[in-house]
């Protein structure tokens, strides 16, 4: 009987040695990057590892629910963490996408908060052989991308000629454009404006007269929307500027304001930022 409750004691010390191990290492994976049957865990508090696998079949963690706003944006799941990234000063997990049908999209920015996913486009190099990206923000009910780089277009209008394709033939055409745009004070405004910078020529073409360059030595850009109400949603855009080949990048920032106004969204200012 001694002997054996001398047995029964000691495999009971030794499972609790073996649970406590157990526990000891679970917890120990917790503080890194592990698998399970249902994908990875991450703890967002330290950096991760180049090369991590991205997970889609997981929402565990806050790096999964951002991952998980690219695929829903991109449809597109092949993407590979690799590492952290500086755009404008903002550190990013930055993940990469090996496949892409669209050789502009380098890949996607999370912010270190895991708050936000940029789809980051290449934008080729500049004069100076530094590459330029521009980071959209991306999220699965809106198209901030579509939305701002229409607004850019209709607002080029009046300092760059327009696209043969765009068909800005006529006042009424860029009229009709820029009311799909802007509100009605900023309707005004452009089309006043029009009078002075556009003109009928000879041939009877509908043509911008009087343009200017655009900003040739500026960076990288992000665009991001930083506040949203029932009625106003303002964007933010940053951007690294130059005055020359040799001087450092500085960052400039604008803000863009669109209104609801009866149930369709039009920007009340729009500054190029180019």
């Amino acid at each position: 009987m001694r002997k054996f409750l001398t047995f029964l004691t000691a495999g009971l010390i030794l499972f609790s040695q073996i649970n406590t191990a157990y526990s000891q290492d679970e917890q120990k994976n917790k503080k890194g990057t592990y698998r399970t049957a249902q994908g990875y865990f991450v703890d967002t508090n330290k950096e991760l590892p180049a090369g991590s696998c991205v997970p889609f079949e997981t929402s565990y963690s806050k790096y999964h629910k951002a991952i998980e706003l690219a695929e829903n944006a991109s449809q597109i799941k092949n993407l590979t963490y690799t590492g952290q990234k500086t755009y404008l000063g903002q550190k990013f997990y930055l993940i990469k996408q090996e496949k892409n049908k669209n050789k502009k999209i380098f890949g996607y920015a999370v912010s270190l908060d895991f708050s936000k996913v940029f789809e980051i486009e290449n934008m080729g190099k500049n004069m100076t052989d530094i590459p330029t990206y521009n980071l959209y923000e991306i999220y699965p009910d809106r198209n901030l991308k579509h939305t701002l780089k229409n607004a850019i277009k209709v607002r080029s209008y009046f300092e760059f000629p327009a696209p043969v394709k765009d068909n800005i033939t006529s006042e009424e055409a860029l009229s009709k454009r820029v009311k799909e745009v802007f509100t009605p004070e900023v309707h005004k405004e452009l089309m006043e404006l029009s009078k002075k910078v556009y003109a009928t020529a000879p041939n009877g073409e509908y043509q911008l007269q009087v343009g200017r360059g655009s900003d040739c030595l500026m960076g990288s850009c992000i665009f991001e929307l930083t506040k949203e109400t029932p009625d106003t949603k303002i964007y933010t855009i940053k951007k690294e500027s130059r005055d020359d080949d040799t001087s450092p990048f500085e960052i400039k920032e604008y803000k863009i304001v669109q209104k609801n106004i009866n149930g369709k969204w039009l920007f009340e200012n729009f500054d190029l930022y180019y």
